[in-house]
């Protein structure tokens, strides 16, 4: 007659962390799309938003390519 493994505690344990580590991140996903969907809304009527929105972006861009290009030509410098 065969007999069923059994299950130690402190697998079950380590099931449960798992568990509760991918619930963690579903919240936390959820969370991310209800503020990107609050974005998205006030962008879409917001003009003084949008136009912050848009500089912000912007400003991040300029100096992004400026981390780019310091990166290629070698400068390691602030």
């Amino acid at each position: 007659m065969a007999t069923s493994p059994t299950i130690s505690a402190a697998h079950l344990r380590y099931k449960r962390r798992c568990i509760d580590r991918v619930e963690v991140a579903r919240e936390k996903l959820d969370k991310e799309k209800q503020l990107a969907q609050a974005v998205l809304s006030r962008f879409g009527y917001d003009d003084s938003f949008r136009l912050l929105y848009d500089r912000i972006a912007d400003t991040f861009a300029v100096l992004l390519k400026s981390d780019v290009e310091h990166l290629r030509t070698g400068e390691n410098t602030n």
